[in-house]
């Protein structure tokens, strides 16, 4: 960005760290949002070509959302980059009217067929990749072919529906390998309280028994499906978003209910209660939320953060909880752990407990 010598009174809102700086500001001045909103008739300005209006149909939280949801593409690898262009050429397509049909217009769209065919071989090489890395055998025994006792039980996945057995893998651990969308957590509970995880009953095995019979399997618990997520507490025109909370619960507690569940009827219908309308953040108008992030940030609640320092200390990133910082940063629960009770940097990093936070606004 070029700031001229007559330019008076400037305010630096937010700087942002990427690789291909100049890559990135072209495509900021070339979004469709932000091009659109292009100042040229501003008296001693007529000339700017990076002058553009913010407030009108242009909002700042819009250009962050711009910023935030493209800058990775500008930082990441070959995959990303192909991406990038990819979008760079859709993009043209989309300013081109539907009647320039034209040598040019037909050569863009053979690039962007290529580009997209690229995309597809190397998103294909990556997972054949992944799969021949995952399927690797676990190993269970010792060199004198005794049992590791590390390992522990083996773990049965079975049909929802028939209770059947579709798979049996060597450990937890191997099937968060294969498929990373899977917690230990969930797993765990699904065991224990004979609940459904991702449609499938799961059970461990001891490892002196045969991993191929389902054991003393009992029925599937029915569980009370919710819509779980972050808490907006509305005015009584539904116009403006007061404050947001972890979850329901939280919500009746800091706005005097005496039940945990006083919400869950106002949440589910829309209705009001207190004089205050409760919804799912998430579900909320878009323009309710940009405003309350504007003013307020976007929220992130928790009950046991993570913090992630510098070598200066200086927080860098807060993480919701302790799996989320391990499968953010791809590093392991014991790493994480060390890092917490002896307070020893990993990758340039310390790790510290920060706390609750469970509300946006104290």
């Amino acid at each position: 960005m070029n700031i001229n010598a007559d330019t008076t009174n400037v305010l630096l809102l937010d700087c942002f760290l990427v690789q291909n700086s100049k890559d990135f500001e072209s495509f900021i001045h070339n979004h469709e949002s932000v091009r659109l909103n292009k100042v040229n008739n501003l008296q001693g300005h007529e000339t700017e070509l990076e002058l553009f209006l913010i407030g009108k149909n242009l909002s700042y939280q819009m250009l962050l959302n711009i910023i935030n949801n493209n800058i990775k593409y500008f930082n990441g690898n070959d995959t990303t980059k192909l991406q990038l262009e990819n979008e760079q050429l859709k993009l043209m397509l989309e300013m081109n009217n539907s009647n320039n049909e034209n040598l040019v217009l037909h050569e863009l769209i053979k690039i962007v067929k290529n580009l997209s065919s690229k995309i597809d071989t190397l998103e294909k090489s990556n997972q054949e990749l992944l799969y021949k890395i995952n399927s690797q055998k676990t190993k269970v025994t010792t060199g004198f072919s005794e049992p590791l006792v590390t390992v522990g039980p083996r773990l049965q996945q079975i049909d929802g529906e028939t209770l059947n057995l579709i798979k049996v893998y060597e450990s937890v651990s191997e099937l968060m390998k294969q498929n990373p969308k899977f917690k230990r957590p969930s797993i765990n509970k699904a065991v224990v309280e004979n609940t459904l995880y991702y449609g499938y009953r799961w059970m461990l095995v001891d490892r002196n028994l045969d991993p191929n019979i389902i054991h003393n399997i009992i029925p599937t618990k029915q569980t009370k499906s919710q819509n779980l997520g972050y808490i907006a507490k509305l005015n009584s025109e539904k116009s403006k978003i007061l404050n947001v909370y972890l979850d329901r619960k939280t919500s009746a507690h800091f706005n005097g209910y005496e039940s945990s569940s006083s919400l869950d009827v106002p949440v589910k219908n829309f209705t009001i209660t207190k004089g205050h309308y409760y919804k799912l953040y998430n579900d909320c108008d878009i323009t309710l939320r940009e405003s309350f992030e504007y003013t307020n940030g976007q929220p992130l609640l928790y009950k046991n953060g993570i913090g992630q320092y510098d070598l200066q200390n200086n927080l860098v990133k807060i993480f919701s909880c302790k799996y989320d910082c391990i499968k953010s940063l791809l590093i392991s629960d014991k790493t994480l752990a060390k890092s917490l009770e002896k307070n020893v940097a990993y990758n340039g990093f310390y790790f510290k407990e920060v706390g609750s936070k469970l509300k946006s606004i104290s």
